[in-house]
């Protein structure tokens, strides 16, 4: 009897199933309250965004890693100024954004449509 095979672990993430992208916006969703579900959520958006085949899903992916990438800029910005008192205001601002972006991916993924312009700050 042949001994078993090890089995290798991955994702298994198919070209067409936006399953890893709704993961994404529920980290980001969770990240609302804590930072650290986001950058889970820009690691697993990275990963699967190399088996992504679909023009549709591919315009989340790259509209999921710039939200991210924009929040993390801006964030460092609003901390380096809230000795101003303006940096609370640019938290505030970019909590706001986050959230708006968050829900509107969403939704859009959730009825299969694209976004529009994954390179907008909208």
């Amino acid at each position: 009897m042949a001994p078993p095979r090890p089995r290798r672990f991955g994702l298994n993430l198919d070209a067409q199933e936006p399953l890893a992208l709704h993961i994404v916006y529920g980290l980001y969703a969770l990240s609302l309250v804590s930072a650290f579900p986001a950058i889970i959520g820009l690691i697993l958006a990275w990963v699967a965004g190399q088996h992504l085949t679909a023009p549709w899903l591919i315009s989340h992916q790259r509209y999921q890693i710039r939200t991210f990438l924009i929040m993390l800029v801006a964030t460092v910005i609003g901390l380096a100024t809230q000795w101003l008192l303006i940096g609370f205001v640019i938290l505030a601002l970019v909590w706001c954004w986050f959230l708006f972006r968050t829900v509107k991916g969403w939704l859009r993924l959730s009825n299969e449509q694209p976004i529009d312009d994954p390179t907008g700050w909208f």
